[in-house]
């Protein structure tokens, strides 16, 4: 539940910020240690405008470095969250870990 809940925070601020640093100019991953979810790597995949699940994993897959994050076996845990703005845009995260 946690890693949903930073990976919502993380989805939020891409609206802000469509960026792997957050607004307040520090790692995506501090998302991660604000609610205390413990890690030794991570990596995150976002990406916005798509309208469908389908459509954002084609897009993820279709891009080398969003599929690595993906297929890497070393990742032991997701975290995926959708948040849709008030122009009915939506940004979409997905946190690693292991």
């Amino acid at each position: 539940m946690l890693m949903i809940v930073a990976a919502q925070v993380r989805a939020k601020e891409s609206e802000q910020l469509f960026s792997h640093t957050r607004p307040d100019g520090s790692s995506f991953a501090t998302a991660l240690k604000e609610q205390n979810v413990s890690y030794r790597s991570a990596g995150e995949n976002i990406a916005w405008g798509q309208r469908s699940p389908e459509e954002v994993m084609k897009v993820w897959m279709n891009s080398p470095g969003h599929r690595a994050n993906i297929m890497n076996p070393n990742f032991t845990t997701i975290g995926v969250a959708y948040h849709e703005n008030t122009k009915g845009i939506g940004y979409w995260c997905q946190l690693f870990i292991r």
